[in-house]
């Protein structure tokens, strides 16, 4: 008879129930009602505590904010009109003073007619050239070691708001294979509004999408795009402050027709004949779209006030198509002609 060595019986991975288990006997055993343990434990927690403590008394730096309340206001504005942006500043304190600026931001009285500055069309402030007016909202003994805040802007009427158009500048899109664009890219919204300083707007007619590339392009896309500000104008602002690109790309099929040739500008007294008198136009049309195609919705034209003196071959277009289509070429793009 076969029996099995230690080594040929099979272990099994402790479960997590298992290890929890395991844990908690050592605490109980070990730990929670060993006294020496115990004492360690809390003597370190005990000697932690007064460490801390006494670091917090020794004066310790924290990153705190101040809230400006304006006052000397311009008629019909309030403090909250002006401007709603805090100041960021670093507090050498007393670490019993901790509470008081952790809770929330600081008030600060700031009077704009010992504060406020003007340039290039714009009303605004410096807080790290008032560091003692921002001291006024720390605790007594409390120390401002740095403000980190830069210029506040100031709105007191020195801005205008005006709407504008907004364009593609040049779009690049390359479709996936059996697939094509034929409507122009959509903007939304088509017009934005502007402002800032009446002298940094003024020249301001619409704003020009950046060059925009798409590669691989299969279905429906819809981009968000930052609208760029003007040189020389910063301070400009957009309302808003993206737009949506957005487009579809669709499997198409090639066709073709056969048309004949309208003359155009044709001299006065005289009569014109192309060889050959018909032209193929080829085109590509979305699958969705096969069926809306007439062919007399295309139209060829051949402008005789750009004959040549020293040739009879004559450049056709193609005046006219279905906005669905696209890709269309005329095959042959020249015919011969002969006036009579």
């Amino acid at each position: 008879m076969e029996t099995n060595t230690p080594q040929d019986t099979p272990q099994e991975d402790p479960t997590p129930a298992t290890i929890r288990e395991a844990l908690v006997r050592i605490w109980h055993r070990k730990i929670r009602y060993n006294r020496s343990v115990m004492v360690i434990l809390v003597s370190s927690a005990v000697v932690l505590c007064v460490w801390f403590l006494q670091q917090l008394q020794n004066g310790q730096l924290i990153t705190t904010t101040i809230t400006p309340i304006y006052t000397s206001l311009p008629a019909g504005y309030t403090s909250s009109d002006l401007s709603k942006k805090n100041i960021n500043v670093s507090v050498r304190m007393n670490g019993m003073n901790l509470l008081t600026y952790i809770v929330g931001a600081l008030p600060v009285e700031v009077n704009l007619t010992e504060v406020v500055e003007k340039s290039g069309g714009y009303h605004y402030w410096i807080p790290k050239k008032h560091q003692t007016l921002l001291s006024m909202a720390l605790r007594e003994n409390d120390e401002l070691a740095n403000v980190s805040s830069d210029t506040i802007f100031l709105n007191m009427g020195d801005e205008t708001i005006k709407s504008v158009p907004v364009r593609v500048s040049k779009i690049n899109i390359k479709a996936k294979a059996g697939y094509q664009t034929f409507a122009q890219p959509m903007v939304s919204p088509s017009v934005v509004r502007v402002s800032g300083v009446a002298s940094q707007i003024n020249a301001i007619t619409e704003v020009t999408l950046p060059e925009l590339t798409y590669k691989d392009v299969a279905g429906e896309i819809s981009d968000t795009v930052t609208l760029p500000v003007p040189s020389g104008a910063k301070r400009v602002r957009f309302v808003p402050e993206k737009v949506v690109v957005s487009f579809t790309s669709q499997p198409y099929t090639e066709e073709e027709v056969k048309l004949p040739i309208h003359a155009i500008n044709v001299p006065y007294g005289k009569k014109v004949k192309f060889i050959p008198s018909h032209v193929k136009v080829r085109y590509h049309v979305a699958m969705q779209n096969y069926g809306r195609v007439d062919d007399r919705d295309f139209r060829v034209v051949a402008d005789m006030s750009a004959m040549s003196h020293t040739s009879n071959v004559i450049y056709l277009t193609l005046k006219d198509q279905p906005a669905f289509v696209g890709s269309a070429t005329i095959i042959p793009e020249k015919v011969y002609y002969l006036l009579r």
